[in-house]
């Protein structure tokens, strides 16, 4: 996966004993179906604010300023795209992400790794 390029992915992982790994899957399983969108606008600001504090800890070097910058530049976004990042989390809205929620998650479409 290449930071910015394509739908990306969303992975979880979750650690549990053998014996209860069936369980413990449908139990992620149902948390991941049962999102409604009420639950975003409980917690879509403090999610924001993880979005762009992650990024903004990413451009604390110049090493990751500078792929960044070269990243939107590669894409034909030019480099100040990395201003503009923030901007645009702040822009989305609830329903935004609900959207693209239904869109991915909520086709139901998984890769399932069991493992030690």
């Amino acid at each position: 996966y290449f930071s910015g390029v394509g739908k990306g992915l969303f992975g979880v992982y979750l650690g549990t004993y053998r014996a209860k790994k069936e369980k413990a899957f449908k139990a992620l399983l149902d948390v991941l179906k049962g999102v409604k969108e009420r639950d975003f606008e409980r917690i879509i600001k403090r999610s924001k604010e993880y979005v762009k504090g992650g990024f903004e800890r990413g451009l604390e070097t110049n090493m990751g300023r500078a792929f960044q910058m070269a990243l939107y530049e590669s894409l034909g976004l030019g480099y100040r795209e990395v201003k503009r990042f923030q901007r645009e989390v702040d822009g989305l809205s609830a329903g935004d992400v609900y959207k693209a929620y239904r869109a991915f998650l909520g086709k139901g479409i998984f890769t399932y790794i069991y493992g030690p």
